[in-house]
């Protein structure tokens, strides 16, 4: 057995494992087992009942806000285990600093990542906030609404509505990356030959509708990888990759990548595959 990103154990009751109830509630629930060493080897407490009454004042009093744990005494090894749920209201502090789990150790968070904590247990996200964005079109997401449900027009209230306006006038960030033009970074799309030394195109597609992304993705797609054949009196498409799969793949990018990084999907493009990378921090 080995210490890994959900579990840590520790031989001695320090305070170091504070770090680690912290690192637990802000991203996802582990356990730590006090009364055994790095390596696995079992050694068990002295007093476990009152090692867990110790614990018990030690997360108390030194983690903020209060976190949801539990404490199981194996009386066989004498084995604690202190099992921490993630929170509903992070950030949670030890010593003024948020933690997370980086493989099987607990390091502070950065200013970015404790923004991002702050939203969270604020219920909010992102793309909700206001964005400094002002003047913004919308004519492209404008003609997909027309075609898909069919309005007339893209009036504010709709924009109010999909959560791309606020009642106040002000765009919100998924606003921004709905508008025709904005100042996010979109996609890097290479299309190499024989290796990665071989670029035969590349196309950087930024500061337009998240929507033309998708589009102008989709479309270097079918210029390499989609192709007519004729078969006797028929025409039918081929596809060296399914185009399906891609635009699962390029929407997922987009969707779920982290806006708030300056840094572009990368899409590598091989005869034989299609890499799509998101940027996260």
């Amino acid at each position: 057995m080995r210490e890994t990103k959900n579990l840590e154990f520790k031989e001695s009751i320090t305070n170091t494992f504070l770090k680690t109830v912290s690192a637990f509630a802000n991203y996802g629930d582990g356990e730590i087992n006090f009364g055994v060493k790095d390596d696995g080897t079992v050694v068990g407490v002295k007093d476990p009942v009152q090692t867990c009454l110790n614990i018990e004042n030690k997360i108390n009093d030194s983690i903020r806000p209060q976190v949801d744990y539990r404490l199981h005494i194996d009386e066989q090894t004498n084995v604690i285990t202190l099992k921490i749920f993630q929170g509903l209201y992070p950030p949670y502090f030890y010593k003024e600093k948020a933690y997370k789990r980086n493989d099987s150790a607990s390091v502070p968070v950065d200013s970015l990542e404790l923004s991002r904590l702050i939203l969270e247990g604020q219920n909010c996200s992102y793309d909700s906030l206001p964005s400094h964005a002002s003047n913004l079109h919308f004519s492209i997401l404008e003609k997909a609404l027309q075609k898909k449900i069919g309005i007339e027009k893209l009036t504010p209230d709709l924009l109010i509505t999909l959560g791309l306006r606020e009642k106040n006038g002000k765009y919100t960030n998924a606003g921004a990356l709905f508008a025709d033009e904005n100042d996010y970074r979109g996609i890097d799309l290479v299309k190499f030959g024989d290796n990665i030394n071989v670029m035969l195109d590349r196309a950087q597609i930024e500061k337009v509708s998240v929507l033309k992304l998708y589009q102008d993705a989709l479309q270097k797609y079918r210029q390499y990888y989609q192709n007519e054949v004729i078969d006797g009196a028929y025409r039918r498409k081929n596809e060296q990759i399914p185009e399906n799969a891609f635009r699962e793949a390029i929407a997922n990018a987009i969707v779920h990548r982290t806006w708030d990084v300056n840094a572009q999907i990368k899409v590598a493009m091989f005869d034989d595959r299609i890499e799509v990378v998101c940027p996260k921090a």
